[in-house]
């Protein structure tokens, strides 16, 4: 997931809750110039801000990502696949899922 689809999935959780820039980037620890920097994507979310906002907003950090039941079930098997690949054929199979997801 890039900075920008992070960003828009904060962005829109947090004003799905109706929690303002100001409370969210207080419950952060973080100025609210900060927080609009992340949520426009222009920076990355370290791994503590993020779980302190699901944890504002009640939510899970799956549901902030957007990682679904269905999605954690094929990571695992996907990951061993590859494992048993040789690089140049795991190269391969990666410019394949680009070219069909771009």
């Amino acid at each position: 997931m890039t900075n920008q689809e992070l960003g828009k999935r904060l962005k829109a959780a947090r004003q799905e809750k109706n929690v303002t820039q100001e409370e969210m980037a207080k419950a952060c620890g973080v100025s609210k110039n900060h927080l609009s920097v992340i949520e426009r994507g222009l920076n990355t979310c370290s791994s503590h801000m993020l779980i302190t906002y699901a944890e504002t907003l009640h939510i899970s950090l799956d549901a902030l990502t957007g990682i679904d039941e269905t999605t954690k079930g094929i990571l695992p098997e996907l990951g061993d696949t590859l494992r048993q690949l040789s690089p140049q054929d795991q190269k391969k199979v990666l410019d394949v899922i680009k070219i069909i997801f771009s």
